[in-house]
């Protein structure tokens, strides 16, 4: 035994021992402990090999480590460096934005350079110039003082749209990321029809993070809001745009807007995406997914009617997609339906039924969907007697393995047992405890 142990301490020896490989790196040695050849690979090697090294300095957060070898002050002054091309400046931005969390008295530093660099429209790229605005929602504090300056700067670029739209996007982006309040005016501005696309895309991003993270709106909120659903209702409006326009109204919940507000421009789209031999699969899928958070009464209807307009040509393309996302949709509606319209979710249970049924032979997307939705009906506030017996059925009858699998997970969802995979015991439980599924 004591020989054996020898042994192992030799190779164990050997391999800690072991020289460096070609390239000079120490795989068992952290990269917190090998920031010196790091650096020298930042400087020395080719383009891609600087761009790999800048992002292993960028992935250590060995506070003392990163201190102690300047590294923070390292990555400015490639940044700085005009001689040295734009991949392996954007990747020194790149990376300085990762550590400043780790060191962050750094912060105060590096803000200055990079503004001036963000701002230098005559002499620096626009590559790193978005690199540098992308890596500063990294680390911008909108309630630092100290961070007020950047912010301004940000802003301005942002209102005037005088730099490239490549840039300009990439502003707007992260004002909304940081939570700018200052830059809502600027968003707003960039969804005016006449303005460049990538712009007025970014501009809808911003406004959609702003709203989920920024509170209510105050003044202007009816003006932000028919911009929005002017938008979504214009066909002649690029599916990217309008599905962008979407996101940002539904966030407009969050900070505060009445929730009619949001579902009736939302319900009338997919009114139009379901018209008969007009049908756009695409645009109503968009629509159907962006109603997951608005559950009310007529999101239901229209919900159901999107379904029944999209069975009546099973197969063509798109159309199975669209039900399918139907019953996703509607089985996120449970539960705050639950607290707000008990009756439209239990409404919302005869559909999902409907439609685990209706589906036609050689078609188990929306059936798999619906069978997975309904063990989301896990109130007691819900009558679940149907719901637990469709399912049961499903168990029993239905050829696809994942819908037998995926009803008996939604069957111990709503029931709180589990009788396994044998539907027998299912029935002979449900026939003892169906009384017990009634509403509360």
């Amino acid at each position: 035994m004591r020989t054996l142990t020898l042994v192992l301490a030799a190779l164990l020896a050997v391999t800690v021992l072991a020289p460096a490989g070609e390239g000079g790196t120490r795989p068992d040695v952290a990269a917190a402990d090998r920031i010196p050849e790091i650096k020298e690979r930042a400087i020395e090697g080719d383009t891609l090999e600087r761009a790999a090294a800048l992002a292993e300095l960028g992935a250590i957060t060995d506070e003392k480590r990163l201190t102690q070898f300047q590294v923070p002050q390292f990555l400015l002054k490639v940044l700085n460096d005009d001689t040295t091309n734009s991949i392996v400046r954007s990747a020194a931005a790149e990376a300085l934005a990762k550590i400043v969390r780790y060191v962050p008295d750094s912060a105060d530093t590096i803000l200055r350079p990079m503004l001036t660099r963000l701002q230098d429209n005559r002499n620096e790229s626009t590559a790193v110039r978005c690199k540098i605005a992308q890596a500063m929602a990294g680390f911008l504090d909108v309630e630092a003082v100290s961070h007020r300056t950047t912010f301004q700067g940000l802003v301005r670029i942002a209102k005037e749209r005088t730099d490239p739209p490549l840039l300009v996007a990439e502003v707007l982006r992260t004002l909304g990321r940081t939570g700018c309040r200052e830059g809502l005016t600027a968003v707003l501005l960039a969804l005016k029809p006449e303005e460049d696309e990538q712009v007025r895309s970014a501009a809808l991003e911003a406004l959609e993070a702003l709203l989920a993270t920024a509170g209510p709106t105050g003044r202007g909120t009816e003006e932000m809001i028919a911009q929005l659903v002017t938008i979504i209702s214009d066909d002649k409006v690029p599916v990217e745009i309008r599905i962008r326009a979407m996101k940002a109204l539904v966030s407009s919940l969050r900070a505060g807007v009445n929730i009619a507000q949001v579902s009736r421009p939302l319900v009338e789209v997919l009114g139009k995406a379901c018209e008969k031999n007009k049908e756009q699969p695409e645009l109503a899928v968009a629509v159907v997914r962006a109603l997951r958070r608005v559950p009310e009464r007529s999101s239901v209807d229209a919900l159901w009617k999107a379904y029944s307009a999209f069975l009546a040509t099973p197969g063509a393309k798109g159309y199975e997609d669209v039900r399918e996302a139907v019953a996703q949709t509607l089985g996120e509606y449970f539960l705050p339906l639950a607290k707000t319209d008990v009756a439209a979710g239990q409404q919302v249970a005869k559909h999902l039924l409907d439609i685990s049924q209706k589906e036609p032979q050689g078609f188990s997307k929306a059936v798999r969907a619906a069978v997975w939705a309904l063990g989301l009906m896990e109130s007691r506030k819900y009558d679940r007697r149907d719901a637990v017996k469709d399912l049961i059925a499903a168990m029993a009858g239905d050829p696809d393995t994942t819908v037998k699998k995926q009803a008996q997970a939604s069957l111990v969802r709503i029931t709180g047992t589990d009788q396994g995979q044998e539907v027998k015991k299912w029935q002979g439980w449900y026939e003892k405890n169906k009384d017990r599924l009634g509403p509360e």
